[in-house]
């Protein structure tokens, strides 16, 4: 049987994962604050640390400005949360 991890810290690793697979893109964005070298993909959506695992939705996340092909990955990413599973790039 496979424990389901309901941390928000599985989120935040399959977020992570989804961050590394398209890092060329983030790296190319200008950094938000004056202490980055770069964009983050947190930088597009709501903090996590705002959230708990009962109260979060991908609506509330208010993910934005991102290509599509990293927006359906996030997607999926965070599906992969919902069901208690690490989400791994292909």
């Amino acid at each position: 049987m496979v424990k389901n991890i309901t941390s928000l810290d599985l989120l935040k690793k399959n977020f992570d994962n989804v961050e590394i697979k398209f890092i060329n893109f983030f790296e190319k964005e200008l950094p938000r604050w004056p202490s980055e070298k770069h964009g983050f993909l947190r930088n597009h959506h709501q903090s996590l640390n705002q959230f708990t695992p009962s109260n979060i939705s991908w609506e509330k996340l208010k993910v934005a400005d991102l290509p599509d092909n990293i927006l359906q990955e996030l997607h999926s990413a965070y599906e992969a949360f919902q069901v208690g599973e690490t989400y791994n790039v292909q």
